[in-house]
């Protein structure tokens, strides 16, 4: 596949908003032996055509990033999962803690997982709580798309994981 075909393609998705594109997307719109896409992809990362975030998932380089993409980027990567921002990322949006958390944390029914991606750090910690348990406790919000827990049920999932407490100011 060449780059032209790739860019024209890419300007194609872009112009529906779409700033991250997985690799079956791709796919059906440039037709090509597995092999030959592979490669291809793999050389147009390479030479910085195309930004690759985690496994069969790229950067659009021709639409921007929305706000809380780092967020956004989660239903991309658990698109089956339910899960909620939490831990860290919660107690300090609070104030809980002072030390800003060098990741995203969130609580998923799916297996336990961190991505290293260009955006940022994200982190899926399995929790064995049902949607329905936890949904009153948090609150979703449309711009970012995604729960955020309050801030007592981040507490109880920190104690819960068993993670340092240390860090959490007392009130």
């Amino acid at each position: 596949m060449r780059s032209s075909s790739l860019s024209r393609t890419l300007q194609h998705i872009a112009l529906r908003g779409r700033w991250c594109v997985n690799e079956s997307t791709l796919r059906l719109l440039l037709p090509e032996s597995v092999n030959t896409f592979r490669i291809a992809m793999a050389r147009h990362v390479r030479t910085g055509a195309l930004t690759r975030i985690a496994p069969g998932l790229y950067l659009n380089p021709y639409c921007q990033r929305p706000p809380w993409a780092l967020e956004r980027l989660a239903s991309h990567l658990r698109p089956d999962d339910h899960y909620y921002v939490s831990l860290e990322a919660v107690l300090f949006e609070h104030g809980l803690i002072s030390q800003a958390p060098n990741r995203l944390t969130l609580m998923t029914s799916g297996r336990t997982y961190t991505y290293d991606t260009p955006l940022g750090i994200i982190e899926f910690v399995h929790t064995v709580r049902a949607p329905t348990n936890w949904r009153a406790r948090t609150t979703f919000f449309q711009d970012r798309g995604i729960h955020v827990a309050h801030a007592d049920l981040a507490l109880e999932d920190l104690g819960h994981v068993g993670r340092n407490l240390d860090l959490v100011h007392a009130e």
